[in-house]
């Protein structure tokens, strides 16, 4: 039993890397929406704008903290898991606003099922399955 737990200790540990990286760049990002809804952007423009303001940041803190690379050659398939992540943002926003939420409040309740998401991808996609 400890044999899968220590098997798993790496993959872990990069997640809760992820998730500390990860709260500084959604601290960045849900300030950049905030700003830029009280603005006056609609959300979807707001969302967008602070996707595209975060990303090449986030490139750096996530690939080198959390996956331990980096390098242009993977910045594609980077903007292209955002470009996702971005996607299904505005969708769950307009969803959680159609139903009466605030788009600040549907935001923050958007974000937490959104960091898990795109772990996942950059992981799979972007970076690797390795720990």
């Amino acid at each position: 039993m400890l044999t899968g737990a220590r098997a798993h200790a790496p993959e872990l540990r990069r997640f809760a890397t992820f998730l500390a990286v990860g709260l500084l760049n959604t601290a960045v990002g849900y300030l950049l929406f905030a700003l830029l809804s009280l603005a006056g952007l609609s959300p979807a423009a707001a969302v967008i704008g602070a996707t595209i303001l975060g990303a090449l940041f986030n490139f750096q803190s996530i690939g080198r903290l959390v996956f331990g690379q980096g390098g242009r050659r993977l910045l594609p398939r980077f903007l292209a898991v955002y470009a996702g992540q971005c996607w299904l943002n505005i969708l769950a926003l307009r969803a959680l606003s159609a139903a009466g939420l605030a788009p600040l409040v549907a935001e923050a309740l958007v974000l937490p099922p959104l960091a898990v998401l795109t772990y996942l991808a950059m992981r799979q996609f972007v970076f690797g399955s390795r720990p």
